[in-house]
């Protein structure tokens, strides 16, 4: 639930279809524009992106083992670390920064 909530979220705030955008941004003529806003599917990326670096792997040596055990319990110490990394506010602004220096349009959907 965390995922599907991170995703909502970042496609809710940081999309030109959702709540910082409204209507001004939706393409015009789309019967379902988040559905078809590119920005709506990048932020929702964005918003999942730091859970699927730091337990990404771990998750899918625990499915191909045969999920066995508890997944958290049994989590690496790397893990950990990896998620205290991509959940810091520093980096998330460091990464932000060199997505604005080199494509703008990625900045505000990497904000999610």
């Amino acid at each position: 639930m965390d995922l599907l909530a991170h995703a909502l979220y970042g496609a809710t705030v940081c999309s030109r279809t959702g709540f910082a955008g409204g209507s001004k941004g939706a393409p015009r003529g789309a019967g379902r524009p988040v559905i078809t806003d590119w920005t709506a599917w990048t932020a929702a990326l964005f918003g999942i992106l730091p859970d699927i670096i730091s337990m990404g792997p771990s998750f899918v040596a625990f499915w191909q083992g045969g999920m066995e055990g508890n997944f958290f319990r049994d989590l690496p110490d790397s893990a950990i670390v990896y998620y205290h990394y991509t959940h810091s506010l520093i980096v998330a602004l460091a990464v932000s920064g060199v997505l604005w220096l080199v494509w703008k349009p990625l900045f505000v959907c990497s904000l999610a």
